[in-house]
């Protein structure tokens, strides 16, 4: 079974477009957190759909700062996953934790995903100081 996970991080931004792909590459049980969900810990989609993975499952979600909102965070996660047998695959990342190569791309591309999300405050600083 696959299960899908799906976050917005705004009210103003809508989880369609992350659930249509989920449900196209066979998702069967979607899970979806709305209302800021990525400025806080709390996400109970996020919660209860990792308690319900199960060895030989599969959470696939869009990318990985989606999943979590830290590299450590991600990196428990993989840990995680791994101890109980389950596994994490990203739909745009192409990054499958089946495999010891997607288990190095997910840590790889998470310092990039961490490193992206610490220069978000320094943009709109950027464009009011051009303007």
């Amino acid at each position: 079974m696959q299960y899908g996970y799906a976050r917005v991080s705004t009210d103003d931004q809508n989880p369609a477009l992350q659930l249509m792909a989920l449900q196209q590459v066979g998702g069967e049980t979607l899970c979806k957190d709305t209302r800021r969900s990525g400025a806080t810990a709390k996400r109970p989609a996020h919660t209860r759909c990792l308690r319900t993975l199960t060895p030989g499952k599969t959470l696939m979600g869009g990318t990985l700062d989606r999943l979590g909102r830290s590299r450590r965070d991600r990196s428990t996660m993989l840990d995680d996953f791994h101890a109980q047998a389950s596994t994490w695959r990203s739909l745009t990342a192409h990054i499958d934790t089946k495999t010891a190569a997607g288990r190095a791309m997910w840590q790889r591309i998470g310092v990039l995903v961490t490193r992206a999300q610490r220069r978000i405050p320094e943009r709109p600083r950027a464009g009011v100081q051009a303007a």
